[in-house]
């Protein structure tokens, strides 16, 4: 019998309305399912993140991503490199649009437990044909 794997996220992180939006919640969520094994970063490309979203590859968003992942960055959760051995670290700020980073996020380790969301679940709102997929997601998670 397999097990099914899953992911970790804090309950108070996800209960943090009030600090985090809808969309960094699922930002967050989803660059820690694709942290890999080696280093346990996350591989960047704000198109690729843009496509997850169902959003357009525009300018426009594009930025509204990168707002995000600055977001993320001031509130201590995303720490970002520009090569794989993470020695070069840059600021969110200085990113190019169309590079590739890798991205570490820091645990959020709060009192109140943990959640555990299974990869197949995840799957699930990466691959679905909706807009709002980070609204579902939260809806799901709680």
């Amino acid at each position: 019998m397999s097990e099914k794997k899953f992911i970790m996220i804090d309950n108070e992180f996800m209960a943090g309305t009030d600090m985090y939006s809808n969309r960094e919640q699922f930002v967050y969520v989803l660059l820690k399912a694709l942290e890999n094994n080696v280093n346990g970063a996350t591989v960047i490309h704000i198109e690729s993140i843009a496509s997850v979203l169902g959003l357009s590859s525009h300018s426009k968003n594009r930025t509204a991503i990168q707002n995000i992942l600055l977001s993320l960055e001031e509130k201590n959760l995303l720490l970002l490199y520009t090569d794989l051995t993470m020695t070069k670290q840059i600021d969110v700020k200085d990113m190019k649009l169309t590079g590739v980073y890798y991205a570490k996020l820091v645990e959020v380790k709060g009192g109140q437990g943990f959640t555990k969301i299974y990869y197949t679940d995840m799957d699930k709102f990466i691959n679905m044909d909706e807009k709002y997929k980070d609204l579902m997601f939260v809806i799901y998670f709680n």
